[in-house]
């Protein structure tokens, strides 16, 4: 649950082009849940909810096949161990450190 009020939100967000409310923090579409608090329903709600799940199906395309930075993987070695196995949650790949 939020705790923001309607004019927070309001100067948190913008419309985009097709009239979906976004954060201008980071371009995303808000939570569901705080669409709903902020008074969203029906066919606007509906619309946010089609925004929100292409703009994740649009995230999980860019990290296929991305490589991973010199520091990401020092980092990970660093974490766990030389030759670990890690897997992608949302692509499924798998790689090694």
């Amino acid at each position: 649950m939020t705790t923001m009020t309607r004019d927070e939100f309001d100067a948190k967000t913008y419309h985009d082009d097709n009239n979906i409310v976004r954060w201008k923090s980071n371009d995303t579409v808000p939570f569901i849940s705080t669409l709903e608090e902020m008074g969203f329903h029906g066919r606007v709600l509906e619309a946010h909810k089609e925004a929100r799940a292409s703009d994740l199906d649009e995230t999980i395309e860019k990290m296929r096949g991305r490589e991973r930075t010199p520091e990401e993987m020092f980092e990970m070695r660093a974490a766990f161990g030389e030759g670990e196995e890690f897997v992608n949650v949302l692509t499924g790949e798998t790689f090694r450190t």
